[in-house]
């Protein structure tokens, strides 16, 4: 049995950038609290289970909590919640690894609004295409999920190695780290149960 512990504190007076308040709380706090309960359910159900059960779920940017990444298209795309379409656009289907490889930090996401369809690496650019059975569609539709701090999570590519999903505005873009603080930034995201939208 693995068990897998989250660092999920906030220091006092947390606000990101570009939040607005209301009453003196940061608006967006409720938000990160749900992110970060639903990191700590993550937490408990590894020491039952080896993967992480499929699941709907929206994956929302963590520097920005109106963004979330959509799979509607050919293209995954950054979407923002004010055009009132998050519940058809970004819902997400989050499944153990295509390719086979065990345990919480390995996951394929395919399109709620397109069934069999996933988010794959197709030479250096991010896809979402058909799942055609083939042994390089699994892997390059397979992801290492890391979670490096204050609930958020970062997505790695499993065919190529030290790249990871990086938000460019509504673009997604699979880039290796360049070791800035914008990089960190741009590729942080919450998991966020579908059913608590």
């Amino acid at each position: 049995m693995t068990t897998v512990t989250f660092g999920l504190s906030l220091p006092a007076g947390h606000r990101r950038p570009g939040m607005q308040t209301k009453s003196g709380v940061t608006a967006g706090r409720s938000r990160v609290a749900v992110a970060m309960a639903a990191i700590a359910a993550i937490g408990l159900a590894v020491a039952s289970s080896p993967t992480l059960a499929q699941d709907a779920v929206f994956i929302e940017s963590a520097s920005a909590l109106t963004s979330y990444l959509s799979l509607q298209s050919n293209l995954p795309v950054m979407a923002d919640r004010s055009s009132g379409t998050e519940k058809t656009d970004g819902g997400i289907i989050w499944h153990p690894a295509l390719d086979g490889e065990k345990g919480i930090l390995f996951a394929s996401f395919e399109s709620g609004q397109q069934s069999g369809w996933y988010l794959r690496r197709k030479d250096n650019t991010l896809v979402v295409e058909r799942d055609d059975g083939t042994p390089e569609f699994a892997k390059d539709a397979s992801f290492k999920v890391a979670f490096p701090r204050g609930g958020s999570l970062t997505i790695e590519s499993v065919g190529r190695p030290g790249t990871f999903l990086r938000k460019h505005g509504p673009a997604v873009a699979l880039e290796p780290s360049d070791h800035t603080a914008a990089f960190e930034e741009d590729t942080r995201y919450f998991r966020i149960p579908f059913d608590s939208r």
